[in-house]
């Protein structure tokens, strides 16, 4: 696994599928494949599809997770939905299967 200097930089590499799994030099952001989380297993914080659209999880969760929802926002602007779950802790099944209800 691949550790970047910062959580930003992390989740550049992420959205730039950079490589497949990497990680924040303090561990609370890390992605592996297609699926970035948030502080931990509990809280996918997007999931890349491998036509560049992006899905991220806009539930409301800590300060520094809305700060992760911001900054890939920005980098993936115009090529992202928002998807607010109904309760904090989200499952990576829950999530996806939401997605799917979408598209």
């Amino acid at each position: 696994m691949k550790i970047f200097s910062s959580q930003k930089k992390t989740i550049e590499a992420f959205v730039n599928n950079e490589c497949n799994n990497g990680k924040s030099n303090d561990g609370r952001v890390w992605f592996e494949d297609n699926v970035i989380y948030s502080f931990g297993r509990h809280f996918p914080l997007a999931v890349r599809f491998d036509n560049g659209f992006f899905a991220i999880n806009d539930t409301k969760y800590s300060m520094n997770t809305r700060k992760h929802q911001n900054i890939i926002k920005a980098l993936t602007s115009g090529v992202h939905v928002n998807i607010v779950m109904p309760t904090r802790e989200t499952k990576l099944e829950d999530f996806l299967n939401m997605v799917d209800s979408l598209l």
